[in-house]
């Protein structure tokens, strides 16, 4: 028969006093599709549900798991804590293992336990939202892999008038904000642009007047350059020579002309 090894000795460097290095390991499964590490443990004694979260968030970063599920099996012996007193640290234990889930909704929230169902009443609105995540039925899987209980989850919503009075208080101040904070966004915007506009006006009147020649349309003989000058656009048309060749010139009738007039002056 194959000896259990404790966790102190299959992870000596997890260096902690906690009651939960003498705990016995009893199987180990890694899950490679989600790359999710599965831990089965015999304890003797009872362990404190943030010793369990320092010991899964030492798997996680030594090892690089996704994520570490760990079920625990009591001796007999063993006095477990009620839920009651468990509630607070247990949701502090989901938000840290599923943020994307939101149980910080349920800090505030007070519980009923009546035989085989928990009555979580919430202080704030949002239990579509929790059911919508089907947080209700991750924290009954939590409940039973840490303390062997099978228990129903039920979210209801109890808002007294002072917290609704207080949550529509907290909006109003947050969209006051918000507004505010846009408002200051655009007035430091609209003096980047002002500055911006100075600057280019003084630059102007540093270059006397006058930029470089930009070229407006290339097929455009008559206007072939645009200047600005005091901030208006002003076109200065350039004319344009044309070259006659020498073939051009013989082909042309002024060369009659220039010959005749030479003829003419030079009989007299």
């Amino acid at each position: 028969m194959e000896k259990h090894k404790i966790i102190k000795e299959v992870f000596s460097d997890y260096k902690t006093e906690s009651n939960i290095k003498e705990a016995i390991i009893e199987s180990i499964n890694l899950i490679k599709n989600v790359n999710i590490l599965e831990i089965n443990i015999y304890s003797q004694s009872y362990i404190e549900i943030k010793e369990l979260w320092f010991f899964e968030k030492f798997l996680k970063e030594r090892f690089q798991f996704s994520n570490v599920d760990i079920r625990i099996n009591y001796s007999d012996q063993v006095t477990i804590k009620p839920i009651e007193k468990e509630w607070e640290n247990l949701i502090c234990y989901m938000i840290h293992k599923y943020p994307l889930m939101k149980p910080m909704i349920l800090l505030k929230s007070t519980i009923e336990v009546n035989d085989k169902n928990i009555l979580v009443k919430m202080k704030i609105k949002g239990a579509d939202f929790l059911r919508g995540r089907k947080l209700d039925r991750e924290l009954e899987r939590v409940i039973k892999n840490l303390f062997q209980y099978n228990y129903k989850i039920e979210f209801i919503e109890v808002l007294d008038e002072n917290d609704e009075i207080e949550l529509a208080k907290k909006r109003e101040f947050s969209k006051k904000q918000a507004i505010e904070k846009a408002l200051e966004h655009m007035a430091i915007g609209e003096q980047i642009a002002e500055e911006r506009s100075k600057k280019e006006k003084v630059g102007q009147k540093d270059q006397g007047g006058q930029k470089e020649p930009v070229p407006i349309d290339p097929r455009d003989k008559k206007n072939r350059y645009q200047w600005t000058q005091n901030g208006r656009t002003k076109i200065i048309r350039k004319r344009v020579r044309r070259k006659y060749s020498l073939n051009l010139w013989k082909k042309s009738k002024f060369k009659n002309k220039y010959y005749k007039s030479r003829r003419y002056f030079s009989r007299r």
